[in-house]
């Protein structure tokens, strides 16, 4: 053979190569919700001045819903269903349909650490404020 067939069948074999690998296409993950999955509790002060010692607690249950459980000295009083967002430690929920005229009630509220801050008042001042659980 010839310096210049082995140079070809070199040049080829490369270019068999080189063809057939696959380039692997870059995944981009997006980045988790935190919330998923997480329970948050806190006293409810308008409720237990009515029924007695309650506390709220919030389940995040996937990307988009919450359930909001009121438990009355130890028994699950109710539960409500709603949707939340999540974006950059600040959580919107929405009880959807809650008012009896058919509005949504609509909470504002800010993750900080093992807090959840609500833009709820409460009877002896300040917001709700839920603890991760």
């Amino acid at each position: 053979m010839d310096m210049k067939k082995i140079t070809f069948y070199s040049i080829l074999l490369l270019l068999a190569i080189v063809s057939c690998s696959k380039d692997e296409p870059e995944v981009i993950e997006e980045p988790k919700n935190p919330m998923i999955g997480t329970k948050w509790e806190a006293p409810d002060e308008i409720a237990t001045l009515i029924w007695g010692s309650t506390i709220s607690r919030l389940e995040f249950l996937d990307d988009k819903n919450f359930q909001d459980i009121s438990i009355t000295k130890g028994v699950v009083r109710g539960t409500e269903d709603g949707t939340y967002t999540h974006k950059d430690g600040k959580v919107v929920l929405t009880y959807p349909k809650y008012f009896s005229d058919g509005r949504d009630r609509v909470l504002n509220c800010e993750v900080k650490g093992s807090l959840l801050i609500t833009d709820q008042g409460q009877p002896s001042g300040g917001n709700m404020t839920y603890q991760k659980k």
